[in-house]
């Protein structure tokens, strides 16, 4: 969050120093490197929407709905949201670590 209120702020980006489009840190031309240096606030987020996932399954188990499409849908909302947020992120480290392999 830190990161996104300096952008905000400023209007620049702190890691490559070029000018925003939005202040969204994914619209910045290096917006994968401008995520991974705020681990923090991603840890957080993934831990808030990890909780959420487990809840809605524990909700799900308790009402024996757990073969039900709702149950479903809201156990895996979160992490298809959070795929869907950090797609790029995803991708650059899995491009990474193919090349690392072969």
């Amino acid at each position: 969050m830190k990161v996104k209120k300096l952008m905000k702020k400023t209007g620049v980006c702190p890691f490559c120093k070029s000018s925003l489009v939005k202040d969204n840190a994914s619209e910045c031309g290096c917006g994968a490197q401008v995520f991974q240096n705020t681990g923090k606030t991603e840890f957080f987020s993934w831990v808030v929407f990890s909780l959420i996932a487990i809840g809605a399954f524990l909700l799900a188990v308790q009402l024996r709905i757990y073969l039900s499409a709702t149950a479903g849908i809201m156990y895996l909302l979160p992490i298809i949201y959070m795929i869907k947020k950090h797609k790029d992120l995803t991708r650059e480290y899995y491009k990474k670590r193919l090349f690392w392999i072969r």
